[in-house]
């Protein structure tokens, strides 16, 4: 499980430390599975919407924590492969939202379900996580910062992990990906965690929900747009060193699961 130390995805808001939004992370036994715990600081009149969602490589467990009322709503947000808005909400109670971020090969070690043909979907939790959600919400509305809720939730999370859930040939297909910055052939996934083709798609489906070639796609983005955050991005050097085609190509595909070009990433970072 030690992907976390090669290849830690970034969110569109990755950048941002204020009351609405901030990340906190993992202890050292949780960091090879959880990237981050996120949300609002504290319990505020909810004033959001329009926020920018890019595919992370990764699956997220959220509650929606109604001081108010003590009540609690949950979903689960598995891989997606496609930018959007968030809806606007609006609320004259206290509310506050509270996120746990598995990374795509992790949140399989604490379903009680497989993740097949999860992708692309927003489910009840119930449906994967029943244990950990009866025992996350109750106690939620009774702590008011990102912080309690972090420590609260590590506790929880950690007494419910089943590293074992996770199969090594499935971690060593991740592994092949990423180690070739997601430009790789099926076949040669495949060949890297000793399976067939057909073996691998059930494999990482149930794992993660996604197909290989998706997965594949998913991790480059990310790496083009960290390489991009981290000031090394040169489109003529990424062309080659991510694999593609030409320069076309490569904006195309960016704006595909970004919503925008590199520049206009780069420009939307900055103005934060």
């Amino acid at each position: 499980m030690d992907l976390y130390r090669i290849f830690l995805p970034l969110s569109s808001n990755f950048f941002q430390h204020n009351e609405e939004y901030s990340e906190r992370l993992p202890g050292p036994a949780l960091a090879p599975y959880v990237r981050c715990f996120w949300g609002t600081a504290g319990a505020r009149l909810r004033r959001s919407g329009g926020d920018l969602v890019i595919p992370d490589t990764c699956m997220d467990l959220i509650f929606e924590i109604n001081y108010t009322t003590n009540a609690v709503r949950s979903r689960f947000c598995a891989l997606d492969d496609s930018a959007y808005l968030t809806a606007s909400s609006h609320s004259n109670e206290l509310c506050a939202t509270f996120g746990i971020r598995f990374y795509a090969w992790s949140a399989v070690c604490f379903a009680e379900d497989s993740l097949s043909d999860s992708m692309r979907t927003v489910s009840d939790p119930m449906q994967f996580f029943p244990k950990l959600c009866r025992a996350i919400e109750p106690v939620l509305p009774e702590l008011p910062t990102l912080s309690a809720r972090a420590q609260f939730a590590e506790t929880m999370l950690l007494a419910a992990l089943k590293p074992d859930r996770m199969r090594p040939d499935a971690l060593n297909a991740l592994y092949a990906m990423i180690a070739r910055r997601g430009s790789v052939r099926t076949r040669e996934i495949a060949a890297a965690a000793c399976l067939s083709e057909r073996q691998l798609e059930r494999t990482l489906r149930a794992a993660t929900g996604a197909p290989p070639k998706m997965l594949s796609s998913l991790i480059r983005h990310q790496l083009v747009y960290r390489a991009l955050v981290e000031g090394r991005f040169d489109p003529m050097d990424a062309v080659a060193r991510f694999g593609y085609a030409d320069q076309s190509h490569l904006i195309r595909d960016f704006r595909r699961f970004h919503s925008m070009t590199p520049n206009e990433a780069l420009k939307r970072i900055r103005a934060r």
